[in-house]
């Protein structure tokens, strides 16, 4: 959802150094995400648009 828009969001934390090692180094209970401030608009709203999660 997050592709579609113009947020410029990358992946940060624990699954953001999985993503760059191509390896999974441990269970990651959260998602860290970075984004432009000038660009938190686009993000907050494709956010808000989305199911919440059960």
């Amino acid at each position: 959802m997050l592709r579609d828009t113009d947020a410029d969001v990358r992946t940060g934390g624990g699954r953001g150094i999985d993503a760059l090692t191509g390896e999974r180094t441990r269970l990651h209970r959260d998602l860290g995400l970075m984004h432009r401030e000038d660009r938190e608009p686009a993000g907050a709203a494709a956010l808000a648009d989305a199911a919440p999660l059960p």
